[in-house]
């Protein structure tokens, strides 16, 4: 899988401090530390990596026997609920979401989970419409992330499927400018706030000899010039850094959180 896209950029978060044109070097590498991990905040709390990539899992994430077969698997985002009966095998739940697109889908109910040297090898992708389709509920987008058979059952083994999809918000969609699709500027706001809300914090536990994001590294002061660089990394590690999300960025994301049990 590809490295995550950025929810928000330096530029972003100093254009809401209003700093845009007078952030120096430190407070832009601290910026460029705290916005990766705001990042992951995010991603943990609502449940889901957020930005588009292609994925490539297996699933199901557990053998289906009799044994779950009482059991109930609730799973709500963006507000829709979905209900899945336990021992229910035509239905897969996908990851990542919201789901855009199935690239393959395989089944090997022989795998022992990707590890074993054939694997999916020589196995034939099933047919979208055919033999599965996707729970779409707009054009392009499954909310729900489920994978339904179609006519039969998906195997009981676990990890014996191998699911590459889509899924994710893009650039435009994270931003605002879609012309189409979902608008989900909110997590990306709900970012900028939370990195904000981090780089302000440092800034006021720097006061002094304390820079914002560390301590004084070094001085210059001649006839028209003072410069003052500041150990960002040091403090960043002794501080034990993590971003906590701010009550405003929690309300922002409530409606994208996605609740499973």
């Amino acid at each position: 899988m590809a490295v995550l896209s950025s929810i928000c950029t330096v530029s972003d978060v100093l254009t809401y401090l209003g700093k845009a044109g007078t952030a120096d070097d430190a407070a832009r590498g601290l910026l460029q530390m705290l916005i990766p991990l705001a990042e992951e905040s995010i991603r943990n709390h609502v449940g889901y990596s957020v930005t588009q990539q292609t994925y490539t899992q297996l699933y199901p994430d557990r053998d289906m026997s009799s044994d779950n077969g009482g059991d109930e698997f609730v799973d709500i985002t963006n507000g829709r609920v979905s209900f899945r009966q336990g021992g229910s095998t035509r239905i897969l739940q996908l990851q990542e979401l919201p789901v855009r697109s199935i690239t393959t889908v395989k089944e090997d109910s022989s795998a022992y989970a990707g590890q074993g040297n054939s694997d999916f090898a020589s196995i034939t992708a099933l047919t979208s419409g055919t033999d599965y389709y996707l729970d779409v509920d707009q054009s392009g987008i499954c909310r729900t992330g489920h994978l339904i058979r179609i006519g039969a059952t998906w195997p009981n083994r676990g990890r014996s499927v191998q699911v590459t999809y889509v899924a994710g918000y893009t650039s435009a969609e994270l931003d605002g400018t879609a012309t189409a699709g979902i608008r989900a500027q909110a997590i990306r706001f709900a970012a900028i706030i939370a990195v904000a809300a981090s780089f302000n914090e440092a800034d006021i536990q720097g006061s002094g000899d304390q820079g914002a994001g560390g301590a004084k590294a070094s001085e210059t002061i001649s006839t028209n010039s003072h410069a003052v660089a500041y150990d960002t990394a040091a403090n960043t590690l002794n501080a034990g850094w993590a971003v906590d999300l701010p009550p405003k960025s929690i309300s922002l994301l409530e409606p994208f959180v996605r609740f499973r049990r």
